[in-house]
């Protein structure tokens, strides 16, 4: 991990794994007491970088002059925007046991669950460094972690080999990509990051006109089309049956066909294709309602002579139809 920025230009904040009591007391508890730093001048990790603990009560007495707790958290949780801020516990008082720091433990109830349950099974402090000597001049916060780092003596007296938690440097492929300085430490990119993220998230729940339509305009613009391609079907059907009715007109007078089927004929036309069908029918079929010439005459209504009418036309040497044509021509001529 990083370096943690700190408002003291000269000094530092890292973060180290240290061994946590790989044994819980025998009620099935956590600890009382976890040990933060291991004795010895110089804590030097498997990468080879070293911090000097030369006074272990000076970490003591400045401990003191912060107030006198220290927060105990799940994974460095309270550093991160995102991270489990809630405390496992509380160092309440420190003590020097023969140049190593340990620390007195005021477990939460989920803090000493984790603990007793071995879901976690290391411990992690944050230190104040000198920048130039990489002397250690206070302890900031502690972790509940799963990664050990230093080799040191836990609680129960096992020996457990572990690694300094190695601050990641930032490439200047990264920093150039986060815009950041060369000596930007890990936070100020975590800080980067979280900003692109909460700009990524503004961006989605307003996204840029040049990409994105606003719902209401995209269903208006929808509707209006719907509503102009159902005025163009409607005006296109309009025209479609003019065209029709005209085809129609034109075959009776002509009288390539009859009053009958100019019904069936319509329909058929209103098919695809039909119309064309239609003109190229109507074009090569005789004419089969032509005039009959009949247009002006007045049809003669057959009508039975009565016994009187009969024997006259008898008389008269007349048919029946011949007398009521003479009958007829009489009620023309008066």
């Amino acid at each position: 991990m990083t370096d943690r920025a700190h408002t003291d230009t000269a000094s530092h904040t890292v973060r180290t794994n240290i061994a946590l009591a790989l044994n819980t007391q025998e009620n099935g508890g956590a600890p009382d007491w976890a040990q933060i730093l291991p004795a010895g001048r110089v804590i030097r990790g498997r990468d080879g970088r070293g911090f000097v603990n030369d006074n272990t009560d000076q970490i003591i007495e400045a401990f003191k002059r912060d107030g006198g707790t220290l927060l105990l958290d799940w994974g460095h949780g309270s550093d991160f925007i995102a991270g489990d801020s809630r405390a496992a516990g509380w160092i309440e008082e420190l003590e020097n046991r023969d140049g190593a720091l340990w620390g007195r433990v005021a477990w939460t109830d989920d803090g000493r669950e984790s603990v007793s349950k071995r879901y976690y099974r290391f411990i992690s402090p944050v230190i104040k460094h000198e920048r130039a000597t990489n002397k250690i001049l206070s302890i900031v916060a502690v972790a509940l972690v799963n990664r050990p780092n230093l080799k040191m003596q836990s609680l129960n007296h096992q020996q457990t080999q572990l690694q300094e938690d190695q601050s990641m440097t930032l490439t200047p492929a990264i920093t150039k990509a986060l815009n950041l300085a060369d000596d930007a430490t890990e936070q100020d990119a975590v800080t980067a990051i979280t900003e692109l993220k909460t700009a990524k998230a503004a961006n989605a729940a307003s996204p840029s006109l040049d990409t994105h339509v606003p719902r209401a305009d995209y269903d208006a613009a929808v509707a209006k089309a719907t509503n102009a391609q159902e005025q163009l079907d409607a005006l296109h059907t309009a025209q479609r049956e003019a065209e029709i009715d005209t085809a129609i007109a034109l075959a009776l007078d002509a009288g390539k066909i009859t009053p009958a089927t100019k019904d069936y004929h319509r329909e058929q036309c209103r098919t695809e294709g039909g119309l064309a069908r239609f003109k190229a029918f109507t074009d090569a079929a005789p004419v089969i309602g032509g005039d009959s010439g009949l247009d002006d005459k007045t049809p003669h209504t057959a009508t039975a002579l009565n016994h009187e009418e009969t024997a006259v036309a008898k008389a008269m040497g007349m048919s029946a139809d011949d007398f009521n044509a003479a009958k007829q021509d009489d009620k023309e001529t008066t």
